[in-house]
Order: C-alpha cells, then structure tokens, then sequence
C-alpha cells in the first residue's frame, strides 16, 4: 500500500488540476487549537469554495441548529462535526494568481497520530498552529518532534486566537521565544511566526488592524513566496523509477512505473536492479492527448511507460536507474520507524516492508533507542516499540531492496510496515548497507553436486 492511498482528497477549487507544482503544506497543532479553522478562514477569504459546497455546509448547520463555522468547511462529514474534531487526514487544493496549494490537514488527537504521520510525509513546509491562551501543549511538542523525524524542516509557526488575548504583543513574543528554542533542538528552520487570529481573519490574507505591532507578512503572502532550499545533493539527479507493471502491446513490451527520482530520455543507458541487467531506453510511451514534451524524455513525477532495445524480463518491484549511478541493493537499513498499531513492534516477529512498488519481507533486527513520545524521553536498547514511539532501528529484509537515504533521495527513503493488512509503523531510511559480508561462508575444498 501506498502511503498515498491513506489520504481522502479534496478539491477545494476547479482550478486545481492546474499543471503547475503546488506548495505542498502540513497544518499541525494541539486539538481545538484552529486547524480546521484557520484552513476555512484561507479557503474563503481566497474566494477558493465552491458555492455549492458552502451552501450544503450552511444548511447542514442549519439541520443542527448551530451557527455557521469555517472549520465545517474542512470536516465535511457529519460525524466530524458532531464531534468537533478532524479525525482524518485530508487534501485541498486551491490556487491564487501566484501560485498553486495542496494543503494537508491532519488531526491533533492522540488516536489519530497515524493518519497525521501519513499525512505529513510529502510536505515541503508544516504550518504549526498554537493557541495564544493555552499556549504550547506536549501535542505540539509532539507533532514538532515528528516533523523532524519525517524529515522536514520548514516550519511555519502561526500563534492562534490572538483576539483571545486581546491581541496581547508580550504574550505573543513569549510563546515566539519558548516554542523557537524547543524548535532550534530539533534542527528545524522557523521561516516566519505569525500572529493570526482564524475566527476574525486576521492576518491570514488580509492584514489587521488589530495588530499594528506586527509588521510582518500575512500568512498568504509569506506562503505565495516561499521557497523551500534544500541541500544540495548529486543523488538528487539520479534516475529512480520503480517499476508498477509490465504490458504487451503489439510487439511492444511497456514497462510502466512514476519517475520518483531524475529524468530520463530516449537513447540512455539504465540498469534493472536488483539483478543488475542492462540495457537502452528505446521510447517513451505516452497517451495520445498527452504533452508531446514527455514523448521524448520525462523527469521526477512523471508516469511513463517505456520500452527497451532489449526484451529483459521486468517485473513488478525492480526498479530501473541510471546504467552509470547505480546504487547497490541493499539487505540491511539503519532507519527511524514511527510504531502506529496496538500490538508493540516485535524483533521476534516478520513484517512486510513496502517501499515505493517494492515488498519484502522484513525483521526488526536491533532497537538502538527508543523516544517515549509521551515523556519525550529515550529508552536505550529496548525489546520492543510501543504504539506512537519511535526508534532507531536496524531492519534485515530477506531479499535485496533498493532504498536510499532519506535526506538524498526522498521518495525512495520513506517506507511502512505492514502486519499482515493493517500499516503498522512508517519511517525514513537513515542510510543503506549491502549485502553483510560476515554472513558469507567461503568454501575452500571441492562441493558435491548434491551439495549444491
């Protein structure tokens, strides 16, 4: 299963099918600290709702005999809104004439840590919500915690309900102070904290008036600007394309996959791991009201179908790379798992491993520490992983898998864990080892055929 397939999507705005790359958000915060709030308040101030929609969320209010809410605008089933809570991880999309945004709205409970890990994973910058009365909860020590655990290191951080505090500037530089030192021991870049109020709007898209202190940007035209910088990474450009499938067409044999990682062109030269055949990129399928710009060559984010010079057997899992940058397979990865179910991770038990289109079967090999997500303290060489913790861990899968170190290649660093059909944790490989050269036994006298 792909991590993607957890999300329930939202299109908040017909222009969204735009072809434009949209700036991937994450909205995190302690419940009932504005999430869903403050995701209304944008949706509508940026004219991105369908009347449609907001006349159903307006009857449906008016069914229930309660007033108006812009959080409704987000948690469009009734049962969410009866209980007041986002319970799962939601997509909207919307546009302004500047550029195009895929926010990811994800819930504050507990309960719900899982659907906001899942969430969380593709984001270029999380947006962090605090209440300016309550102000900074464990939850949002928490979710800050997983963030940088997911990798990311954009945030936002956006002081809540200022109209509580009767927009209070010493208030406001108290919580900017407290939650930026806890942020700075997480590695994590704070681009901008902005004090806002959802309920009234203030300084979401417009600025307010309520606040003269505050000369800074809106959170929209912060957002309409930004610019994610990341490291800069050789690997960056090296070809991963895991294959989905394989189709005969005619004489054509298509190997169709997403480009999660480089580019690639007719006429080069790439390598099918994790055997390792070679062979030449021959053409680039492509649908018939296709850009004709992909029929020739395609880059990360693509879906090609291409076929080769020569009939190698493909098959669903390997994935295709450059012919001169090839990674070696690896059977051992150091990674940080996040444990979701129930049960506690086992390194007695097998589990399956889904990276990209690849599955293995796999063993939690060694527990170097584990943090309590609920004490925010470490646990030195534990036995197991309790439900919402996570570890440092050693995973041995029992065939050679292509992966690669989160912090060079994204897309094929992120992993989940499934036992038997229920995703039971999630993490980012920290680095890949190959094939361990301890576990190969040489035999140096002659080896009967039976033997062999």
């Amino acid at each position: 299963m792909d991590t993607n397939t957890l999300f329930q999507e939202t299109n908040a705005s017909p222009q969204s099918n735009s072809k434009e790359t949209p700036l991937k958000l994450v909205i995190v915060g302690h419940v009932d600290h504005g999430k869903s709030t403050f995701i209304g308040r944008m949706l509508y101030d940026t004219d991105s709702i369908e009347p449609e929609k907001l006349d159903k969320i307006q009857r449906i209010c008016k069914d229930q005999h309660k007033p108006f809410e812009f959080a409704f605008l987000l948690d469009a089933l009734e049962e969410e809104q009866l209980q007041g809570i986002t319970i799962d991880t939601t997509q909207i999309r919307f546009k302004t004439p500047k550029r195009p945004f895929l926010i990811i709205d994800t819930p504050g409970h507990k309960e719900f840590l899982k659907n906001m890990v899942t969430g969380a994973a593709n984001a270029s910058l999380a947006l962090v919500l605090i209440d300016a009365l309550e102000g900074i909860q464990e939850q949002s020590k928490r979710h800050s915690y997983l963030l940088s655990f997911l990798g990311i290191q954009h945030i936002m951080v956006l002081v809540n309900k200022m109209d509580l505090i009767q927009y209070e500037e010493n208030r406001f530089n108290e919580i900017c102070e407290e939650y930026t030192n806890f942020l700075s021991t997480l590695d994590i870049n704070v681009h901008q904290v902005v004090p806002i109020s959802a309920l009234n709007g203030d300084n979401i898209v417009f600025p307010s008036m309520q606040m003269p202190w505050y000369t800074g940007p809106t959170v929209l035209s912060f957002l309409e600007t930004f610019q994610a910088t990341e490291p800069v990474v050789q690997a960056q450009n090296f070809l991963r394309l895991p294959v989905q499938d394989v189709y005969k067409f005619d004489h054509r044999r298509i190997i169709t996959g997403r480009i999660e990682n480089g580019n690639l062109s007719v006429g080069d030269k790439i390598k099918v791991l994790p055997l390792g055949h070679e062979a030449t990129i021959q053409s680039i399928e492509a649908w018939p009201d296709s850009d004709s710009n992909i029929t020739t060559s395609a880059t990360t984010g693509h879906t090609v179908g291409i076929t080769l010079d020569y009939p190698l057997f493909i098959e669903r899992g390997n994935v295709i790379v450059d012919s001169q940058y090839a990674p070696q397979p690896a059977q051992y990865l150091w990674a940080n798992l996040f444990w979701m179910q129930k049960a506690p991770a086992s390194m007695e038990k097998r589990y399956k491993l889904k990276l990209g289109s690849q599955e293995v079967s796999v063993f939690i090999q060694e527990i170097k520490r584990v943090l309590k997500t609920d004490t925010m303290t470490f646990v030195s060489n534990p036995r197991q992983i309790a439900q919402f913790d996570t570890a440092e861990v050693l995973l041995r899968v029992e065939r050679p898998i292509i992966a690669d170190n989160f912090h060079e290649i994204s897309r094929t660093g992120r992993f989940v864990l499934v036992d038997e059909y229920n995703v039971a944790g999630g993490g980012v490989v920290l680095s890949t080892n190959p094939l361990i050269a301890d576990e190969i036994v040489l035999e140096t006298e002659s080896i009967q055929l039976s033997d062999r």
